[in-house]
């Protein structure tokens, strides 16, 4: 049974991974909307700590909350930086004993998991997305591992960024702010990051994308709430004036409601405010259900351009019968590290090759052109091929491939970087 069908009971866990904590939202098939793991019955105790803890003598192991209990309790020292250790596949030593890392990390997601199928009675998981600050194909590929080794029961395993769960979240909770210009502040430790999310309504589909910044912020005593709060509301004015946002969401432990009255104010008398810190989890639900099992017409009119997608649509004019003509090379929001394409056409008489990429976040148009110096006169045939260095840098290289019998083969090539 596919999740969104009459009868399922399929769910969809939207996995927050932080370096401290963990956040869990899920969705079945009959809610309109994902709801969050707390740890406590009526409250909103959404993060579980990223920790766990051996009993000692046996190979018994606490995690979350009943981890950090347990540690206190009796002295025991808790193992943290778990997602850390797992990257880099350390070993880790308890009592004498060496533990793989990886396979700790696993057991701690499996029990993590494993608290959202007890509380809905079900081990039918219609899949897994992950999300966190940065997430790449050597994430992707890492956590795939993990949730194998943690014999977790489903097919679909997928990562995406804060960034685009953040555009997840919107699209499913948010629609209005869709074609706005919609601000995230994320305050933990010592960064207060800033992620704008905009939308191009020049295009069809609209485009969403999201500029990401970040800064040092002071960690403050209990006492010294006030002096923050001032901190806060300073340095929120100056964003408000840069990027004059329709609404603002604040994540992270510096913005406690009753600590942050400043700072509400001046956020409030210019925008929308939200508060609370299980956007990110929610959004890694929705995008699950939008992009692999059940999409919505609204989201068919959406789509999110993120770091790792191509922002312009990129092709070339041709001069086809007397009439020009355009032939598309590479599609925006496809991944821009797997972005190539080799073709071969045909010229006659012509030593210029002419580019455009045309920009879907806003950015001006590019047009460039190709001098094919030294290429013999009459047809010649010619492959072209093309990728991305870096998102915004496109190589196009040209090779002269002759015409049959009639002329051979020069072996000569033309290069060019383009700049999007």
């Amino acid at each position: 049974m596919i999740f969104g069908q009459s009868g399922s009971d399929k769910f969809i866990i939207g996995m927050d991974l932080g370096e401290e904590s963990v956040q869990l939202s899920y969705i079945q098939s009959d809610m309109s909307s994902p709801q969050t793991l707390s740890q406590v019955v009526g409250e909103e105790d959404y993060s579980i700590p990223m920790v766990m803890c051996k009993r000692p003598g046996v190979n018994q192991w606490y995690f979350g909350k009943e981890a950090v209990s347990y540690s206190v309790q009796n002295q025991v020292e808790p193992l943290t930086g778990l997602l850390s250790l797992a990257k880099e596949n350390a070993e880790v030593t308890i009592e004498g004993q060496t533990f793989d890392s990886v396979a700790l990390f696993a057991l701690f997601l499996k029990r993590c998991v494993g608290m959202v199928v007890t509380l809905l009675g079900t081990d039918k998981i219609g899949g897994l997305m992950l999300t966190g600050q940065a997430m790449d194909e050597e994430d992707a590929d890492f956590f795939s591992k993990v949730v194998e080794k943690a014999k977790i029961k489903t097919e679909l395993v997928y990562c995406q960024s804060h960034e685009e769960s953040f555009y997840y979240y919107i699209l499913g909770q948010q629609t209005d702010l869709l074609e706005k210009t919609t601000m995230l502040l994320e305050c933990r430790g010592s960064r207060l990051t800033v992620m704008v999310m905009r939308c191009n309504p020049f295009t069809t589909p609209r485009v969403l994308y999201c500029n990401v910044s970040g800064q040092e912020f002071p960690i403050f005593e209990d006492e010294d709430m006030e002096v923050m709060d001032q901190e806060l509301a300073y340095r929120c004015s100056d964003l408000l004036r840069q990027d004059k946002p329709d609404a603002v969401y604040l994540i992270g432990e510096a913005f406690v409601e009753q600590n942050i009255q400043e700072t509400l104010g001046v956020l409030c008398s210019q925008c929308r405010v939200f508060l609370g810190n299980n956007l990110f989890s929610k959004g890694a639900c929705i995008a699950m259900r939008e992009t692999a099992l059940l999409p919505s017409e609204l989201g068919k009119r959406y789509v999110y351009l993120g770091e790792n997608k191509l922002s312009a649509n990129i092709g070339m004019q041709l001069l086809i019968q007397g009439q020009e003509n355009y032939m598309a090379l590479l599609d925006a929001g496809d991944g821009w590290k797997t972005a190539e394409k080799t073709v071969e056409l045909y010229i006659k008489e012509q030593d210029v090759l002419e580019f455009q990429a045309v920009s879907m976040i806003g950015r001006e148009d590019v047009n460039e052109t190709i001098f094919l110096e030294g290429l013999p006169a009459g047809v010649s045939r010619l492959r072209l091929e093309i990728y991305m260095e870096t998102r915004d840098e496109l190589v196009v290289r040209v090779s002269d491939l002759g015409f049959g019998e009639i002329r051979p083969a020069t072996q000569m090539t033309w290069e060019k970087r383009i700049r999007l």
